[in-house]
């Protein structure tokens, strides 16, 4: 599982911020309405839960679905890694301040 989700971060990050964007311009309701965010969060999660417990089970819910759909990208074989070749001019990451990271980073 942990290289299921070393894998393809990149691309479920872009996905993460894209569905925030959607779910939150989506609106519900013709009186008041609210994103489809919200409705989310009152109806499935704060009607049941205080507020700061509701939130955190929110973002642990999205945190396994995340990791769900990671798990099956690597099982499908599926990278959004680039095929370009490693340049031979780049030495790696280089410590521009070694002192406050005496053991490397």
């Amino acid at each position: 599982m942990s290289n299921s989700l070393s894998m393809n971060t990149i691309f479920v990050f872009v996905v993460s911020g894209l569905l925030a964007k959607i779910m939150s311009r989506i609106k519900i309701g013709s009186e008041d309405p609210i994103s489809l965010w919200s409705w989310i969060f009152k109806n499935v999660y704060h009607s049941w839960l205080p507020s700061k417990l509701a939130s955190f089970t929110m973002a642990v819910t999205l945190i396994v679905l995340f990791g769900l759909i990671l798990r099956w990208l690597y099982q499908e074989r599926f990278s959004s890694k680039s095929d370009l070749p490693p340049n031979p001019d780049c030495k790696g990451f280089e410590l521009k301040y070694p002192r406050l990271f005496p053991h490397g980073y």
